[in-house]
């Protein structure tokens, strides 16, 4: 798995999380049975629920084309 979090260029409060996983299994089953998971997921819903959070998401397959550039 591997993580990246971004911060928005015009929002300086705005950040975006991605979460890549080697499969949707992984996704589904591996990181949501995590210990870390499974004591942060709570503390962000009563976050989301108070309105100081807002979650939104999509997934996406990857196609096996593109590349990561050094600099």
């Amino acid at each position: 798995m591997h993580y990246e979090i971004a911060r928005s260029q015009t929002d300086p409060l705005k950040y975006g999380i991605f979460e890549r996983y080697a499969s949707l299994d992984a996704y589904a089953s591996t990181h949501k049975s995590t210990e870390a998971y499974r004591t942060f997921r709570p503390k962000m819903q009563a976050l989301q629920d108070s309105g100081e959070l807002e979650v939104s998401g999509s997934s996406y397959f990857e196609l096996g084309h593109g590349f990561v550039s050094g600099s």
